[in-house]
């Protein structure tokens, strides 16, 4: 393992019980409401299109974390795998699936996204959140991932924007051992060369979202608003400065055509 994977894997590692916690906060609270609503729309539109209920469906949450994406995908009746490289991250989704009661619905699995040891062609769903800014081979994880994808299947990923508020915020008062922010056509781009894949739909995270110090000072400003004012100030930052913090993607698997 390299010095920037082992740095990271330590970050996170600690993290195992802790991660997620400042959601008692509106700020985050908004934020996650708003990206999670977002990408339901996601899954149910790719469970339209192709027939298959979420109940009869397996999906790969591919940088789980402590499992609260798994959760939301487990509670609508997905089968869901959860991969992560941080065994203390996985110890906690194990834990919050016994909490909530889905532990029929959750399995765990200790894994590098750069080595995972599944067959070609078994997931209906591929959930890439919140991981691919600390890959240092995006392109080639994307690509194996959508080995794993059912024909048909759905990849449901974000990527952080290139001088989107978070990006600013981030190097300017914040710090993290490997985070990456990419052009806004960066998955578009990837896309094309891997033959197999379409994007059938994108739609910006958020436009507010900030990283570091500022998150700090937003966090606590916010928790003497409501969730109207930062919509607001959420339109307010798109139709002047334009760019988002991170692009959503529904991404299909091709079916080869016989």
């Amino acid at each position: 393992m390299d010095d920037v994977k082992i740095r990271i894997l330590k970050k996170y590692d600690t993290e195992g019980d802790t991660y997620g916690v400042l959601d008692q906060y509106l700020y985050h609270r908004w934020s996650w409401n708003k990206t999670s609503q977002k990408l339901l729309n996601f899954l149910i539109l790719g469970a339209k299109s192709g027939g298959k209920k979420p109940s009869n469906s397996i999906m790969l949450d591919a940088g789980c974390g402590n499992g609260r994406w798994s959760q939301l995908y487990a509670k609508l009746g997905l089968q869901v795998i959860g991969v992560d490289f941080a065994p203390n991250m996985v110890k906690a989704a194990a834990k919050r699936a016994n909490i909530h009661h889905y532990i029929e619905k959750f399995s765990g699995l200790l894994a590098d996204l750069e080595y995972l040891p599944f067959k070609d062609s078994i997931f209906d769903y591929i959930h890439l959140y919140g991981v691919i800014e600390h890959l240092r081979k995006p392109k080639e994880v994307v690509v194996a991932l959508s080995k794993l994808l059912k024909p048909g299947g759905f990849l449901l990923i974000d990527v952080p924007i290139a001088l989107g508020l978070s990006h600013l915020t981030l190097r300017l008062f914040g710090y993290h051992p490997y985070y990456r922010f990419f052009r806004n056509n960066y998955i578009e781009k990837l896309v094309k060369e891997v033959k197999c894949l379409k994007i059938e739909r994108k739609e910006p995270t958020t436009y507010i979202w900030t990283s570091g110090l500022a998150n700090r000072i937003i966090t606590f400003i916010a928790e003497r608003l409501n969730s109207r004012v930062l919509n607001k100030l959420d339109e307010l930052v798109q139709h002047t400065y334009k760019i988002p913090c991170g692009m959503l993607y529904l991404i299909r698997k091709i079916p080869k055509v016989a």
